[in-house]
């Protein structure tokens, strides 16, 4: 079955803490790979912010969201998920990407491929699954660290 994608934008949410460079890798990389899509960013600033455009856009769109700091949360699977979740009302899209700083994908036209990937399976998402060595997460389950949302269906 060949099934004609008409998607024609994503957002992706992220967290920065300190990571800029990686997130700016990220948007140069993902603008670079994938012409045919309008990339829209959510990106979290868990930190205090010293200016109020950080990133270049590389023709995507960057929504900045305030976060907090991290002194104020203990733990930092805590302080990204927070952060993360701060980043959900902004989301206007069918499609949407969670995704960590330090996660890359290098695929010509993944988010294309994705999205009709997602459509012609009938999937709410789908996303990398736990390392093996975290015998304690869930087996052969999408987590965090690059998740890919049909909000369609969720």
């Amino acid at each position: 079955m060949n099934i004609k994608n008409n998607i024609k934008e994503i957002t992706i949410c992220t967290v920065c803490t300190n990571d800029e460079v990686l997130i700016q890798k990220n948007i140069e990389l993902f603008s670079k790979l994938n012409k045919k899509i309008n990339i829209k960013w959510v990106i979290c600033i868990n930190k205090k912010l010293k200016d109020n455009k950080i990133f270049a856009d590389y023709g995507s769109s960057i929504k900045y969201v305030e976060g907090i700091e991290k002194e104020h949360i203990g733990s930092i699977a805590l302080h990204h998920s927070i952060g993360l979740n701060s980043t959900l009302k902004f989301i206007d899209s069918r499609f949407v990407i969670f995704i960590d700083p330090d996660f890359f994908i290098l695929r010509n036209n993944f988010l294309e491929d994705i999205t009709k990937y997602i459509v012609s399976n009938k999937l709410s998402f789908i996303g990398v699954p736990w390392h093996p060595k975290w015998n304690r997460k869930y087996r052969y389950f999408p987590c965090s660290h690059c998740l890919v949302v049909d909000t369609k269906n969720i």
